[in-house]
């Protein structure tokens, strides 16, 4: 049985844990967002305007920038020190003609119906106050034709890898981030709370896709 669930901040702020997440995302998490990306794009194919929802500082948005080429991607996020930390990033990296960032409250996003081609995000689920009403932003938002993938932790995941993982992430970046990533955990979903938030969503076509350690969601139409 799943522990009860720890909710976490929404936004994030701290400039020390801010760049506590981007040392861990440059150091551990490469290879988990470049494996959210292929996962996401073996579904189906991605291309043109893509909105990445809690994109932080914009990893996920720059994994799949540098993957494709034929994609402009709008990293959305409530936190404007991890916006700002992004577009620094995307410039340094030599993104920023691709990759643009909007600070705004994801449960009202400033964009038009059907604005999107698609709609990503990885490891902000959990932060979202209200899913359903986020789930039902991206929903407007994306075409008719436009695919949604949601990927977060999960919090019914295995003790024993998940303490490993502890031991690893303080290892490569410290105490305080391995506590972080425990918190994120705890405060992550499990695949039937899942499946009864999407029930009172405007999304009727989703498949889950979840891993071992992992919450993943995917729409590819309307």
């Amino acid at each position: 049985m799943a522990r009860e669930r720890i909710p976490e901040q929404e936004a994030i702020v701290d400039p020390d844990q801010i760049n506590n997440y981007v040392r861990l995302s440059e150091t551990v998490m490469g290879n988990v967002y470049r494996d959210v990306v292929n996962r996401a794009t073996k579904l189906t194919p991605i291309a043109g305007r893509v909105l990445d929802v809690g994109t932080g500082f914009g990893m996920l948005a720059m994994t799949l920038a540098r993957k494709n080429p034929e994609v402009e991607i709008i990293g959305l996020d409530v936190s404007k020190q991890m916006t700002e930390a992004g577009k620094a990033l995307v410039e340094r990296r030599g993104l920023s003609k691709r990759v643009s960032f909007e600070k705004a409250d994801a449960k009202e996003m400033p964009f038009p119906e059907g604005f999107f081609d698609a709609v990503i995000s990885y490891g902000s689920l959990h932060h979202w106050v209200g899913p359903e009403r986020v789930f039902d932003e991206i929903n407007r938002v994306r075409k008719p034709t436009g695919m949604i993938y949601v990927a977060d932790l999960r919090r019914d995941q295995p003790r024993i890898p998940l303490w490993l993982l502890y031991l690893f992430v303080r290892v490569r970046a410290g105490r305080r981030m391995a506590g972080e990533m425990v918190a994120s955990v705890n405060a992550a979903y499990t695949p039937p709370e899942i499946e009864e938030i999407m029930g009172r969503t405007t999304i009727t076509e989703w498949q889950p896709r979840h891993t071992f350690y992992g919450i993943n969601i995917f729409s590819g139409q309307k």
